[in-house]
């Protein structure tokens, strides 16, 4: 089966330099599907998705929605996992969370235009 076996419980740590609530997790999650297993580790740091100013009046960094995605891809680029690979994971993850197909486009198309300056 292909998705979190479990979901994320965060504690808020602080807000960086941009204004991005930085949260640690509390206890680790897993992402699996049939090629691999990702557990992110307790105390991982993480903003949530990375959304830029207009777009995060409107889309929030630590929405249900996508929150699980958003850190297994802050993850795979933390740990410098092949950068095209992680973004197609995050797009797998998202179908598997049911994000809603505008959301998951915009994501998606985002990660891959923009994503080099963070990875």
């Amino acid at each position: 089966m292909t998705g979190f076996q479990n979901k994320p419980k965060l504690k808020f740590i602080c807000k960086n330099d941009n204004g991005n609530k930085i949260y640690k997790l509390k206890e680790e999650i897993i992402y699996k599907n049939l090629e691999i297993k990702v557990v992110i580790a307790r105390n991982f740091e993480t903003d949530g998705a990375t959304i830029p100013y207009p777009l995060n009046k409107i889309m929030k960094a630590d929405d249900k929605r996508y929150l699980s995605c958003a850190i297994l891809h802050d993850f795979l680029y933390h740990v410098k996992y092949d950068r095209k690979r992680s973004d197609y994971l995050f797009l797998e993850s998202m179908k598997s969370e049911l994000v809603p197909l505008h959301i998951r486009t915009v994501f998606f198309l985002a990660v891959r235009l923009f994503g080099h300056k963070y990875y």
